[in-house]
């Protein structure tokens, strides 16, 4: 054995050096009991037993024993709130005396040396884990507690939304005229009304966007919707409200119909999405609305009741249709930004064509007289094209 060493700690222990009777091998003296403990792993002790030999050391330096560590804490904070404060806490359990340090971390970048850390003005960002570790005399013990609240955003401020214009792009998959008999409706005091009516859609532009600008009466809002006309089922792919050049945004609702069969992928917020390859389709067939509390409000004043207006600027082509309703007879004047054939379709609602003509077209207004007196009364949808523009209007038939 070249060397064996004790310890109590980090103490090294020592004392004097003893053996069994056998003694050394040879009882050579440069290998007496004391080589097992002089720190020297070149020398050795051989023994003369060769099975019951020892070496030991009668101690005379213990060291001291360190107490064990039984130190623990337990965090709490008080009640949090979003915009108010709470104050974090470290009950110190088992001390065994002497100075105690904290150390807090927590989301937000947050840490503290204090015992009772207060955290003011709570925001959404500071809510989650926040944890302590505490030292006292070589011990540490660690604990954490977790700050849980929510941060809602404010409301719009009352009458901040002025609304000048409206855009609508139709289902583009199916449901032609589906928008034709729609009515856009704002509020003064959110998304339960009561409404004013400010804008009845008359045309319908398939595949492109129709635009719509409100001028007359001033007001401001703090919802706007959608409503859908009988049979339209809520049907259209995207509603954007403006304010100047302002596209208004906010938090969608609807009817309580809800989308076609319940649809989580087909909700009320498809139809302010952006896109518009998607669409909203609701389960009520005469009655269903969708709509935005808004949030977004711009800078311009509202100008209500409607004018019929292009998707581009300068773009002049415009369909209407007087008397609507008639018994069967209406001039339909169609303004053209370029002369060319027009085309001008009545279909009834199966889709079955009940009348069909073409005619010369000028640029500027031009008049021309549709009659179905022959058709039984109801409604029937008036498609109108020319140069690759297109503009769907309901007409309504009623006995004289």
């Amino acid at each position: 054995m070249a060397e064996v060493e004790f310890y109590n700690g980090t103490t090294k222990l020592t004392g004097t050096a003893f053996g069994d009777a056998g003694g050394p091998h040879g009882n050579m003296t440069e290998r007496s009991f004391e080589k097992a403990f002089d720190g020297n792993t070149a020398t050795y002790y051989d023994a003369s037993d060769p099975d019951n030999g020892y070496v030991g050391l009668t101690l005379t330096n213990c060291g001291t024993i360190p107490p064990a560590c039984t130190l623990s804490v337990v965090a709490s904070a008080s009640a949090p709130a979003c915009g108010a404060s709470s104050t974090l806490s470290a009950a110190l359990q088992g001390s065994s005396g002497g100075i105690v340090t904290y150390a807090w971390s927590g989301p937000n970048n947050f840490t503290s040396t204090l015992a009772s850390p207060s955290l003011t003005n709570l925001t959404s960002a500071m809510a989650g884990s926040y944890s302590v570790t505490i030292t006292q005399s070589g011990c540490t013990a660690t604990a954490s507690v977790s700050l849980s609240f929510t941060c809602s955003p404010p409301p719009p401020a009352p009458g901040a939304c002025g609304v000048t214009k409206v855009r609508i792009f139709p289902r583009p998959d199916c449901c032609a005229g589906r928008t034709i008999g729609a009515q856009i409706q704002v509020s003064t005091t959110g998304s339960g009304g009561p409404w004013q009516t400010v804008l009845t859609v008359l045309n319908e532009r398939a595949g492109q966007w129709s635009e719509f600008a409100l001028s007359g009466v001033s007001g401001t809002y703090k919802a706007v919707r959608y409503l859908s006309p009988e049979g339209g089922y809520t049907n259209v792919a995207e509603v954007e409200f403006y304010n100047g050049a302002t596209k208004l945004t906010g938090t969608a609702f609807g009817d309580a119909g809800g989308p076609h069969s319940g649809l989580a992928s087909n909700n009320f917020a498809k139809a302010f999405d952006g896109n518009t390859a998607s669409f909203y389709d609701g389960n009520d067939s005469n009655s269903g609305y969708v709509g935005l509390s808004l949030t977004n409000c711009g800078g311009a004043t509202s100008r209500l009741a409607a004018e019929y207006q292009p998707e581009a600027e300068g773009l002049a082509f415009t369909v209407t249709a007087s008397p609507n309703p008639s018994s069967g007879r209406a001039k339909v004047r169609v303004n053209l930004p370029e002369a060319g054939l027009v085309s001008l379709s009545v279909f009834n609602p199966t889709g079955q064509v009940m009348l069909s003509q073409e005619r010369n077209g000028q640029i500027g207004e031009n008049t021309f007289d549709v009659n179905y007196e022959q058709c039984p009364n109801g409604l029937y949808l008036l498609r109108v094209q020319s140069q690759g523009r297109k503009a769907l209007l309901k007409l309504i038939k009623i006995q004289e």
